[in-house]
């Protein structure tokens, strides 16, 4: 997770990768540059890396908004993988979600 200065803090959308959902790199949990773009504008929203236990966590995305979120491979030795239209979750509060990435951290 990759807080910075231009969040916005009342946008309380996340979109987080766990038990499926994690980044796998060769049917294992992994490392995987996590891309998160605006659906409609394709603009670039946010970018961050998954732990190597294959979990992330995407905080501050407007919930009002659909997004295209793209896992790539750092070293680029396998193809990246896209889901579209994706609505983020709203049922962690901030707290909660920094405690979620806290763990995932232990």
């Amino acid at each position: 997770m990759l807080l910075e200065p231009h969040y916005i803090a009342d946008h309380r959308g996340y979109m987080a990768g766990s038990e499926d959902g994690i980044v796998t790199v060769g049917g294992a949990a992994g490392i995987g540059n996590i891309y998160v773009f605006d659906a409609e504008t394709l603009l670039l929203q946010q970018q961050t890396r998954s732990l190597p236990n294959g979990h992330y966590l995407v905080p501050y995305l407007n919930p009002a908004r659909r997004y295209l979120i793209m896992g790539r491979h750092p070293a680029r030795q396998y193809e990246p993988i896209c889901y579209d239209d994706l609505k983020p979750s709203t049922t962690l509060t901030l707290t909660e979600q920094a405690q979620l990435w806290a763990s995932w951290q232990a």
